[in-house]
């Protein structure tokens, strides 16, 4: 493999791990955020947003202000990576991978990653950040089954990083560096 894709830094409307963190688990339809573990929106209110939670789910969350911003960068009922966010700095590829691994991905036995979504250009999106990070990428797709049920088709991204790319603790715990 190539050595990671060296770019300068571009000036981002959406800082890059909010921005992955909000495509992996976010409401397409607004700044509701689903399923989250608290480091996630943390994060956000870290980065100045004030984070709701709901009374009767305690999985559910909304950033207030943060639709605004979707709808201003063509995101809002619209999830997918922009071109700007592909063509950033290693720092910031990196920190937008880390924003969909936190919500989207998982850290297999053998130290590899893998991330799954059914929005396929989500799934692209993360195999060309981490091949443009220098990493070896495989792509799979299959018809899960949920509850015993087959669902909607799920697209799988595993590859193998040279560095840790969780900021959720027990996630990055998990993962191993050869």
């Amino acid at each position: 493999m190539a050595e990671a894709i060296e770019l300068p830094a571009v000036d981002l409307p959406i800082d890059p791990y909010l921005l992955g963190a909000w495509l992996g688990d976010g409401n397409s339809n607004g700044g509701g955020l689903t399923g989250l573990d608290c480091e996630v929106w943390e994060q956000f209110e870290k980065a100045g947003f004030l984070v709701t939670h709901s009374v009767s789910d305690n999985r559910h969350h909304y950033v207030k202000r943060f639709v605004g911003l979707l709808k201003e960068n063509n995101l809002y009922k619209n999830k997918h990576i922009p071109a700007q966010y592909l063509r950033g700095s290693i720092v910031q590829r990196l920190a937008l991978l880390e924003g969909l691994m936190d919500t989207d991905g998982t850290c297999d036995k053998d130290g590899s990653v893998s991330f799954t979504n059914t929005n396929k250009n989500l799934a692209d999106g993360v195999f060309e950040l981490a091949s443009s990070l220098g990493w070896k990428a495989f792509r799979t797709e299959k018809y899960p089954k949920c509850k015993g049920k087959i669902c909607k088709k799920a697209y799988f991204i595993k590859f193998t990083p040279g560095r840790i790319v969780f900021r959720i603790k027990r996630k990055a715990e998990r993962q191993k560096l050869e």
